[in-house]
């Protein structure tokens, strides 16, 4: 059974508190701009990556672990609260795909707060409208048939789907390319999706994804 949540955080080590402390100006474009981060980034990758099972914290696809396929997402964007953008609890490991369509989306309602005057990080899933990787439980929002087909099973699951594009024929056809290599019967899960299923768009998603899987 894969993990719901990020149940250990990174914990900072004293060189990461140090580098932070003595680097970071507060403007949330020191992440990209200075090198001195690098080793924090590294480090985080490595650790958080094993404690996601090596899967993206949105699609649950399989990520590598170069930093070309492994991106480290602010949940809350560092450009809304910069005083976050540190926080081991708003860091997780996401694919390249869904950092980049989720991009600064706030799912932290902080529309009556004054820009960046929270002093303590929001720990309550209440406080957030997607799925949280470390306060949320993944799979009582969200299922994965056959590993392959991502479906929303609560309103908060249903935001996070929209939001990050999950229902998107590609990524269950990547999806479905990683399952090539776990499982010989791939295509017949497909079939048997789409007899299961009265909804003409989504037999015509299944049915695009079927063509290309008969073309590998």
């Amino acid at each position: 059974m894969s993990i719901n949540r990020i149940e250990n955080p990174y914990v900072m080590r004293i060189e990461d508190t140090t580098v932070v402390n003595n680097h970071f100006s507060g403007n949330h474009k020191d992440w990209d701009d200075k090198t001195e981060f690098d080793s924090f980034k590294e480090n985080f990758r490595v650790i958080i990556r094993q404690e996601q099972e090596k899967k993206c914290c949105f699609c649950k696809s399989y990520i590598k672990q170069r930093k070309q396929n492994a991106d480290i997402e602010h949940f809350i964007p560092k450009s809304k609260h910069k005083r976050f953008t540190f926080h081991p609890e708003n860091l997780a490991i996401s694919c390249k795909r869904c950092n980049s369509v989720k991009s600064i989306h706030n799912p932290f309602d902080d529309s009556n707060i004054p820009n960046d005057s929270i002093e303590n990080y929001p720990r309550s899933s209440e406080f957030y409208s997607l799925v949280h990787p470390h306060f949320d439980d993944y799979y009582v929002n969200i299922r994965i048939i056959d590993n392959v087909l991502i479906q929303a099973v609560t309103d908060k699951g249903w935001n996070t789907v929209v939001r990050c594009a999950l229902y998107e024929p590609e990524l269950a056809m990547d999806k479905a390319k990683e399952e090539l290599f776990n499982s010989e019967n791939i295509k017949d899960v497909f079939m048997r999706l789409m007899m299961d299923y009265d909804d003409d768009d989504m037999q015509e998603r299944l049915l695009i994804i079927l063509r290309n899987l008969n073309s590998i």
